[in-house]
């Protein structure tokens, strides 16, 4: 996604991996200017039979990794998979970059759900959202639910600190 982009009003589903190694699997990445990304709903880690992954990715929803001001609303993201090997996260909302001074991250009424549960040995942790750190982010109205093992709803930094949920979430 480019500078001062709009993505609104898309169906992103049915994204897997079949593989070995620790691979990547995202579902919206937004990696270079301001974006506003508002009404898209995104599944990942279960294929279109709902069929859940067993093996290890990195997975995440929503991938933020750039310096720059953006802003997410309205958006729903349901994170699944059971797996059973490795140390790999899932997030359903990562923000893998410090936003820059005199800029904000935008974050409101969007719908968080990471359903995957780690089964033994799998010990990665399943995460709502992740901020590399919680100055100039505005988040409030999400909703965040990581009921499976291994659930956590908010983890700051990418040493995976906890952290109380930031404003009304």
């Amino acid at each position: 996604m480019g500078n001062n982009t709009q993505t609104t009003r898309n169906f992103i589903h049915s994204l897997n991996i079949v593989g070995t190694g620790i691979p990547l699997l995202t579902g919206v990445y937004n990696m270079n200017g301001f974006n506003t990304l508002t009404n898209n709903m995104v599944r990942v880690g279960i294929d279109q039979t709902g069929t859940a992954f067993t093996n290890s990715p990195i997975v995440r929803g929503i991938w933020h990794q750039n310096p720059t001001q953006s802003n997410y609303w309205h958006n729903t993201v349901l994170v699944a998979g059971a797996p059973a090997v490795g140390s790999a996260p899932t997030i359903g909302f990562d923000v893998s970059s410090s936003i820059t001074g005199g800029q904000t991250l935008d974050v409101r009424n969007n719908i968080f759900a990471n359903f995957a549960s780690s089964t033994t040995p799998a010990s990665g942790f399943n995460i709502g959202v992740r901020y590399q750190d919680s100055s100039r982010v505005n988040s409030n109205y999400n909703i965040i639910h990581t009921p499976g093992t291994g659930g956590v709803a908010g983890v700051i930094n990418l040493s995976n600190s906890f952290y109380t949920l930031l404003g009304g979430d």
